[in-house]
């Protein structure tokens, strides 16, 4: 998405693990992955927004919208095919 400066990524690892723990003690599920993602776009300062490769965060967005369906119906046929 763009080149992170080192403080950036002490950062993103401190926000991932926030995110994880807050989702914990919620009892949501949590992405670690999508947290990291979330917390990467968001380690980027605000006038600097341009920066980021817009095309890469769509395509990732696109990957979570089409995650959760797809195993869903992939689950449901392996488990139709077990017998389950």
């Amino acid at each position: 998405m763009f080149p992170p400066k080192p403080y950036q990524v002490a950062n993103v690892l401190l926000a991932t693990s926030l995110a994880a723990t807050v989702g914990s003690v919620a009892g949501a599920p949590v992405s670690m992955t999508q947290a990291t993602v979330g917390a990467l776009m968001g380690s980027v300062p605000g006038v600097q927004w341009r920066r980021l490769r817009w095309n890469a965060v769509g395509r990732i967005a696109a990957a979570w919208a089409w995650t959760l369906p797809v195993s869903l119906l992939c689950g449901s046929g392996v488990s139709m095919l077990l017998g389950d």
